[in-house]
């Protein structure tokens, strides 16, 4: 099991900021829940380490990435790669202000190059109801 994460540990795209290898050690091991309240259980070792592998190809190439404990509670290894990083991106529209900027100027050209208008109001809404407003490219 120690074996399990360490390889889960080395497979996983870190920032160097965001290592914190106690708590996902404590999640990996189901002493933490994961957001939907459950725990990891030993059998899900291999799954999770393969989508850890999976994110780690994505991740390289978007600078909206999830730390590991976020990741692991979020049960991302069950997911579409490319959703889990669509919805990263998302996330971090809402929270970071450069972020946000940055998709409102790739939507609005986008909304350009389709020949539409959209307003500031317009992509607010999109973000409010959670649609996306980015489109990762892996």
């Amino acid at each position: 099991m120690a074996e399990d994460f360490e390889t889960f540990w080395k497979a996983y795209p870190k920032r160097p900021a965001c290592r914190d290898k106690m708590t996902a050690r404590l999640l990996w091991d189901g002493e933490r829940r994961l957001n939907d309240g459950s725990f990891i259980d030993p059998s899900m070792h291999e799954q999770i380490i393969e989508g850890a592998r999976a994110y780690a190809e994505i991740a390289a190439s978007n600078e909206f990435r999830w730390n590991e404990c976020r990741w692991l509670r979020a049960g991302a290894w069950e997911g579409s790669i490319e959703e889990l990083a669509e919805r990263r991106a998302e996330e971090a529209v809402r929270t970071d202000g450069r972020a946000y900027r940055d998709a409102y100027h790739a939507w609005k050209a986008r909304e350009h190059d389709a020949g539409r208008l959209g307003t500031r109001e317009e992509f607010e809404l999109q973000v409010a109801r959670g649609r996306p407003v980015l489109r990762v490219v892996g």
